[in-house]
């Protein structure tokens, strides 16, 4: 059985139609279904807004992600998404 391994350029494409988007849009993007865990879509995000190839900020009780070209002028300190 071969397993597909989504690469992590494909994860900045899919941010470049969302303005933001949380770890379940991703998934919905990619897999077509949602599950509370997914360990490559968990990894992958997380690596690279470390990297500051994603910004990523703390929404409700869970993160939610963006490129940071589609968030100029964004405040890191007081945080106010908008759609």
């Amino acid at each position: 059985m071969t397993r597909y391994t989504i690469p992590a350029e494909s994860f900045l494409g899919a941010a470049q139609v969302f303005h933001w988007a949380t770890n379940r849009h991703f998934q919905l993007w990619f897999t077509g279904q949602f599950k509370t865990r997914h360990k490559r879509t968990e990894t992958v995000l997380r690596r690279l807004s470390v990297r500051k190839k994603l910004r990523s900020i703390r929404y409700g009780k869970g993160l939610i992600y963006a490129l940071p070209r589609k968030t100029r002028g964004f405040d890191e300190v007081n945080p106010k998404v908008v759609h």
